[in-house]
């Protein structure tokens, strides 16, 4: 989007849970320092029930945070997984709620970019993973 204009969605009816690295990082913070006896064999999603998104939701926030950027929805989806996770448990049982939304992940994402003048975002350094159909 930032460099191309362009923010190909594949299908784009699946969903995905998104968090900011900031929220993730402050969840495990306050999940090292509750009290044991509350964390204690406990497993907790980290997110917020708001933050399921379709992934052409996804690409619509994009499209509304970079100037000149527009989805173009791809009917050939090759990856059918869809997630829509429940957040009820960390929000119950430790009070944890996200502080950031994709909004504000998507405009610190573009701002990096424009700081570190990243112009190909292709280069195996900014990835974490082979994926076949990309």
């Amino acid at each position: 989007a930032v460099l191309e204009n362009d923010i190909p969605v594949y299908g784009g009816e699946q969903y995905r849970p998104r968090v900011t690295t900031q929220d993730a990082a402050r969840a495990f913070v306050e999940g090292l320092e509750a009290p044991q006896e509350t964390v204690e064999h406990q497993i907790f999603n980290v997110g917020d029930n708001d933050l399921n998104y379709q992934i052409k939701e996804v690409g619509r926030i994009v499209e509304e945070n970079v100037e000149g950027a527009e989805v173009r929805f791809v009917k050939h989806k090759e990856d059918e997984r869809t997630y829509r996770v429940s957040f009820d448990k960390i929000n119950h049982i430790l009070g944890w709620e996200t502080e950031y939304d994709i909004a504000d992940g998507v405009e610190e994402i573009k701002e990096w970019m424009m700081e570190e003048d990243v112009t190909d975002y292709e280069r195996d350094n900014f990835r974490n993973s082979e994926y076949p159909y990309m």
